[in-house]
């Protein structure tokens, strides 16, 4: 794209392909965080239990616990997930708590 066709992009086209590009850089962190998953898949593991019962298992359940593709996604568009509500709910009690104090 031309500096001067950059000129011509209104605020909205403009929003609009930054947006595209940022969905486009997720895109790649995930096909970058599903080799990261494979290969650990492989590799990764930690020990629970004691004595004769220790144990390896996986350190991550699924790739979702890895790579949350859909709150990434969400972020971009800036929603909130329920996970940032409850964080933003806890700050204010503590901010709250630190007024009293």
């Amino acid at each position: 794209m031309s500096d001067e066709q950059i000129d011509l992009l209104s605020l909205t086209k403009y929003r609009w392909r930054m947006k595209a590009l940022q969905q486009k850089r997720v895109d790649k962190d995930f096909d970058i965080h599903l080799q990261a998953w494979t290969n650990q898949q492989i590799k990764a593991t930690k020990e629970t239990g004691q004595g004769k019962n220790k144990k390896s298992v996986p350190v991550y359940k699924n790739f979702k616990d890895f790579f949350n593709y859909e709150k990434r996604m969400k972020q971009i568009d800036g929603k909130t997930t329920k996970e940032d509500k409850e964080k933003k709910r806890l700050a204010e009690v503590a901010k709250r708590l630190n007024q009293r104090a």
